[in-house]
């Protein structure tokens, strides 16, 4: 049987939860439920459900841990929050995580979240290719965590850093990481001391725009 790709509970509001203790949803068990069982999905996207950081941490216990399929999954717009990021960066160190591209833009993850997804991503058999995290409030200091990580990750190729106010010390950390030109815009490139990261992408930029 083939891979498959499941995006139809994006921005499927019967699976938000936007109450204040963010109590996990059926659905999100259900599925959760779901990805621990199967092994042909490669592909998910759950963007837009508000699912929060309880529900985002049903679907990687109960579900992420134990799928080794999943190459590439879309989490934008829910709400995540630290202990949401903190459940995805146990599951990057997971040696059953296949990921490859990890979307998480508008999720307010925050310094500290960012911190629990680059101990993910330093794990040496991490094989992220694309990361998004625009718009996340991560700061220069959650940039900074980022550029560590890079420094020791092989896989990572593209970056997205839109909209997170790192300034020039955030830039100048990922750039000497990267061993590259901080003014590098989003058709950029630098070389990265990995030999397997031989061009990488880099977006940043924090101009004022208005978000769907």
């Amino acid at each position: 049987e083939g891979s498959r790709t499941v995006s139809m509970l994006s921005n499927n509001n019967n699976i938000e939860d936007d109450n204040e203790d963010e109590e996990e949803s059926d659905d999100i068990f259900l599925l959760a439920k779901a990805i621990r069982r199967n092994e042909t999905i490669q592909e998910l996207d759950i963007s837009h459900n508000l699912i929060g950081s309880g529900g985002i941490g049903t679907l990687v216990f109960e579900g992420l841990l134990h799928n080794h399929s999943i190459k590439e999954i879309n989490l934008s717009g829910n709400r995540l929050r630290l202990s949401g990021a903190t459940a995805l960066g146990q599951w990057l160190l997971s040696s059953k995580c296949m990921l490859e591209v990890l979307v998480l833009h508008q999720n307010q993850i925050g310094c500290e979240g960012i911190a629990c997804l680059a101990r993910g991503l330093k794990r040496s058999q991490c094989r992220v290719k694309e990361l998004v995290l625009s718009k996340n409030e991560i700061g220069p200091n959650g940039a900074k965590e980022l550029g560590t990580a890079i420094r020791y990750n092989k896989s990572l190729l593209k970056l997205n850093l839109v909209y997170n106010h790192i300034g020039d010390l955030g830039m100048i950390a990922i750039a000497n990481a990267l061993g590259g030109d901080p003014e590098l815009g989003s058709t950029g490139g630098a070389t990265s001391p990995s030999s397997s990261q031989s061009h990488f992408e880099y977006e940043h930029g924090d101009d004022d725009y208005n978000d769907d």
